[in-house]
């Protein structure tokens, strides 16, 4: 029987050193993850040929992508790769809340890598120094959806799935408990709801580059390099009094930040616990463009800002999660 591709599964697992296979014993139930190896063979072609007449294999490495709905629980893998990793603290009974805000600069952020692999029970690829290297938030009230790169160091076919995973809880963050907010300071976060707001998009950008260096032992790349970034963020909203005076105030000269929060509330874990989603971003606006073909043909607008480092409150963004899964160091 052919291998259907239905029956393909990827499973992850924390290593200890970036780098060294682990088990990958943990399963998401609603994230697919892709991964495939990529390579870099240098053609030689001699004096008199019409064809290449060589090829040289000299770069080794694997790359994919992830998708699935916005998530509670899954999220927090995920961040632990592309943010800063901190152990969750505990959220009254039986809950527990992850923060992840990357570093504005100065300092390396603190991640977790991970074994990668995809197969089934006839076969398994693994790829280890797995990084979430990107990541888009696309919220509509009809869905809201995750995505994002994915790269790793070796890759390798033949291999054996990890039997017995644990699949992490499946807890999609419902767009009925979706509210969006914007306030002109840190201090003041979750004061002010917007309205008639139909799409919210977060881009946070490809964060790691690769070193690669002249050194037999490097079956690979070295190491990852952080990057600068500009992220994105873009809202589109009815073009009501309330979005106009915004309007009015952003395009203002040298404006401070504002501070948007996304904030959904899910069921409950346990006394003063709930599954909850917080996204908390410093925005610049950079335009603003009609939208006359928006939500059911409404009369709306798309407000484009880039997410800023802000001194003052020390960060350029952060992601608050509230969930049951216990620390995976």
């Amino acid at each position: 029987m052919a291998r259907a591709d239905v029956n393909i599964v990827t499973q992850l697992g924390v290593e200890d050193t970036p780098g060294t296979q682990v088990a990958a014993d943990t399963r998401f139930p609603s994230i697919d993850i892709e991964i495939s190896p990529e390579h870099q063979k240098q053609f030689y072609r001699g004096a008199g040929y019409k064809f290449n007449t060589i090829g040289v294999m000299n770069k080794s490495w694997a790359m994919g992508s992830f998708k699935g709905p916005l998530n509670y629980t899954e999220l927090a893998l995920i961040l632990s790769s592309y943010s800063n990793y901190a152990a969750p603290a505990n959220v009254g009974t039986g809950g527990k809340g992850w923060t992840f805000s990357p570093g504005i600069g100065g300092t390396a952020d603190t991640i977790k890598t991970f074994t990668i692999e995809r197969g089934d029970d006839t076969s398994a690829n693994v790829a280890t120094n797995g990084i979430f290297n990107s990541l888009d938030i696309e919220i509509t009230r009809e869905k809201g959806d995750v995505s994002g790169e994915v790269l790793a160091k070796a890759f390798s076919v033949g291999e054996t799935l990890t039997g017995s995973p644990t699949t992490l809880a499946n807890t999609p963050v419902s767009m009925a408990d979706m509210s969006l907010f914007l306030d002109a300071a840190s201090g003041d976060l979750g004061e002010t709801q917007l309205e008639k707001v139909y799409r919210l998009s977060i881009k946070l950008p490809k964060k790691y580059d690769l070193e690669w260096c002249i050194d037999a032992t490097e079956t690979s790349w070295s190491d990852t390099v952080e990057q600068a970034m500009t992220p994105k963020l873009t809202l589109e909203a009815q073009f009501t009094p309330q979005m106009e005076a915004l309007y009015s105030a952003l395009k203002a000269d040298n404006v401070d930040n504002y501070f948007l929060r996304s904030l959904a509330v899910g069921n409950n874990i346990g006394a003063g616990a709930d599954y909850t989603y917080q996204g908390d971003f410093a925005l610049q606006f950079t335009d603003a463009k009609e939208q006359r073909k928006g939500n059911g043909d409404v009369y709306a607008y798309t407000f484009e800002f880039e997410i800023m480092a802000d001194p003052t409150w020390g960060k350029a963004w952060e992601i608050y999660l509230v969930n049951e899964l216990p620390d995976f160091a």
